[in-house]
């Protein structure tokens, strides 16, 4: 898998803020329905609690981000389950703590069982959510990777695609020149002496025909059309070569004009029915 994709900073912490209004409205709602006079409660110190809630994983992310990228589960499947197991339990603890700290600074009071005591029963009461949401950030991070990885793949089997069909184009245009050019070579040697009229007409129709050859060079795809103007002037050729013994004739519906076809589709099958 390649270096997974990772969201911006911003993004992080847009999400944690909308998480952190959401759960805001909650507790307040909540602490309404038990309130005997809600009017009395105050908004900023749950704004102050919950944002801290959503905030401290967000600040983390970056280094799940970071671990996620260097201990691959594809790679060091027993070692990175290893480290995201210890580095989530160090993540619930540090959510612990900074919970604790933001409840004292806002209130100033002692926990009468001891710190250590509300610091476990907050870890306890959360520790399920916050492993559950590391385990969350964990596999977003992987399944972007891997969808960006087949997104990758896929572009690249796409240009393989494309550079066989070219190079493919390439050899049939290799194969097929030279046998084109040396019969038609061979006929205007010929009518040079018999037929200058019909010899000179041929030097031009193979003259039109390479400049078409050229013009489309690179091309896998081309319009019905120009395709049809290219096997026009290779038969003008041909017909100029077999006089009378040659006969062609267009059913061609219009419609069908300005539709893409691959490049030299029809000229090898036309020079194969001449050539019986």
């Amino acid at each position: 898998m390649k270096k997974p994709w990772t969201p911006p900073l911003r993004w992080v912490f847009g999400a944690a803020t909308l998480l952190g209004l959401f759960s805001t409205a909650q507790a307040y709602r909540l602490t309404a329905l038990n309130s005997k006079d809600p009017g009395q409660i105050e908004v900023w110190p749950l704004l102050v609690l919950n944002f801290t809630y959503w905030y401290i994983p967000a600040s983390v992310a970056p280094l799940i981000f970071r671990l996620v990228q260097r201990y691959r589960i594809d790679q060091h499947r027993l070692k990175a389950i290893a480290i995201h197991a210890c580095t989530a339990l160090l993540f619930t603890a540090v959510h612990a703590a900074g919970m604790i700290s933001v409840r004292w600074m806002l209130w100033g009071i002692t926990p009468p069982a001891g710190w250590f005591t509300a610091f476990q029963r907050i870890h306890l009461m959360n520790l399920d959510w916050l492993l559950m949401t590391y385990t969350t950030v964990v596999g977003f991070t992987y399944a972007l990777g891997y969808y960006r990885e087949v997104q990758t793949r896929a572009v690249r089997e796409a240009q393989l695609e494309t550079n066989l069909m070219a190079a493919r184009l390439k050899t049939l245009e290799a194969e097929l020149h030279p046998h084109f050019l040396f019969n038609t070579l061979h006929a205007i040697s010929t009518l040079v002496h018999t037929n200058p009229d019909s010899a000179d007409r041929m030097i031009s129709r193979l003259s039109d025909l390479l400049r078409l050859t050229f013009d489309r060079s690179g091309a896998a795809r081309v319009p019905l059309q120009e395709e049809l103007e290219f096997l026009q002037k290779y038969l003008e050729i041909e017909q100029t070569r077999f006089q009378d013994r040659l006969t062609v004739g267009y059913e061609i519906d219009p419609e069908t004009l300005d539709l893409e076809v691959p490049r030299l589709i029809l000229q090898p099958i036309v020079e194969n029915a001449i050539d019986r």
